[in-house]
């Protein structure tokens, strides 16, 4: 036979005789007291952080690749508005001829609008469209940022974060098209949001999704085969902090 009691915050443990009203960003303890501590024992102490969430989030979404690097004869160009970066030098030096060989690897993010998403929920941000091209003398990049905006013109926010994209270009071998596949390293899936609603600050969770006949993807990877253009989607959900 046990008694339940509660509190809230740091307040005073109070009797339990019904639901509860609890304030924006509070922390609820409770726990059973014995009525009889010769024979039975108290139970544990439990807590639970409640704190108000949207019941959906809307919006859309843009971005725009910047801040390339890579070796010492990195070529790049960013276009379309910032949504489409092409890098490295497709053009080969043969008997002192220069020789266009193919076309150079290019990355186009077409972002995607999303309507009445639950916190938790897992939802599309955009696609990536990866093309495998060939290049040269160290002039493809490693590496590349793409600055993600969320707008959401209902709550008149608008929430901006960076992608940081890891390249990763391999030898072509004819044999093993799954090793000759570059790829992409997505190295921040966990993001915090300059994104706060009645007081609780949100995350991002990334990862890729899935993708056509052309490529395949990991949570933090995207491939294409060579000499291929897939298609791979972003997804995101978004957490509390």
């Amino acid at each position: 036979d046990a008694e339940p009691i509660y509190r809230i915050d740091g307040g005073s443990w109070l009797p339990y005789s019904g639901p509860v009203e609890l304030p924006m960003n509070a922390r609820l303890r409770a726990q059973f007291l014995a009525r009889d501590p010769s024979e039975f024992r108290d139970g544990p102490e439990r807590s639970a952080f409640y704190y108000p969430v949207p019941a959906h989030f809307s919006g859309s979404v843009t971005g725009h690749f910047h801040s390339a690097v890579g070796g010492p004869n990195l070529a790049y160009d960013v276009a379309a508005g910032g949504t489409k970066f092409t890098h490295g030098d497709p053009v080969i030096v043969f008997d002192g001829e220069p020789i266009r060989s193919g076309e150079p690897n290019v990355i186009t993010f077409a972002g995607h609008a999303f309507s009445e998403v639950a916190p938790g929920e897992k939802f599309k941000l955009g696609e990536f469209f990866y093309h495998n091209g060939t290049t040269f003398y160290e002039s493809h990049a490693t590496g590349v940022q793409l600055r993600i905006t969320i707008s959401m013109p209902d709550r008149s926010l608008t929430v901006p974060f960076d992608l940081d994209m890891k390249l990763v270009s391999n030898e072509n071998d004819p044999d093993d098209p799954v090793a000759s596949a570059d790829y992409v390293i997505l190295t921040n899936l966990n993001q915090p949001l300059p994104l706060e609603i009645n007081g609780v600050r949100y995350r991002m969770l990334l990862e890729f999704g899935a993708t056509d006949s052309f490529g395949f993807s990991t949570k933090n990877q995207f491939h294409v085969f060579e000499g291929a253009t897939g298609r791979g989607e972003l997804l995101g959900t978004f957490l509390p902090r």
